[in-house]
């Protein structure tokens, strides 16, 4: 579903002070994240999102002093974990498993989450999305994820190595 005119990074809007969660960035119901905790998983299903998908690998969750999946599933949140790795080449089959997710859920009018540590791989996510889905250049992608969180050289690398840019 290609919105009619291209993507821009004024189409994002940031939501400051989210609770139990850092750099919150929306686009029409896509929320980008850092880690949320408890309380922020509770904000998120107050503002209608129905899906969580954690981008972080499961040696990173290991620091959380809360169970993700359990408390979403608490919560009635759908949880889906396809890890991100900070630095190894990215998985087609993670990425793909994103976009499929993000889009169903999306086209359903659901609201959906999709979070990192920071929000970082999650904005380098909606890179390739906007690249292989809306047609944007990469240039163009890189200026629109930027506001939605993808703040990293190395992420960008990561995109560029996994797009075959």
């Amino acid at each position: 579903a290609c919105a009619s005119h291209a993507i821009k990074p004024a189409d994002i809007t940031v939501h400051e002070n989210w609770p139990g969660t850092k750099n919150v960035r929306e686009y029409h119901g896509i929320f980008f994240s850092g880690q949320p905790d408890a309380e922020g998983l509770k904000a998120f299903k107050l503002a209608g999102v129905t899906t969580v998908i954690n981008l972080r690998p499961e040696g990173e969750m290991k620091e959380l002093e809360f169970d993700e999946a359990a408390e979403a599933g608490e919560l009635g949140l759908e949880y889906h974990a396809y890890p991100w790795p900070k630095k190894e080449a990215l998985q087609a089959e993670a990425v793909q498993s994103i976009e499929r997710v993000a889009t169903e859920k999306h086209e359903a009018g659901e609201r959906v989450l999709i979070h990192c540590s920071s929000g970082n791989r999650a904005g380098g996510w909606f890179a390739i999305h906007l690249r292989k889905e809306h047609g944007m250049s990469l240039e163009d992608a890189f200026g629109t994820a930027k506001a939605a969180g993808l703040s990293r050289e190395s992420t960008q690398q990561q995109v560029r190595e996994y797009l075959g840019e």
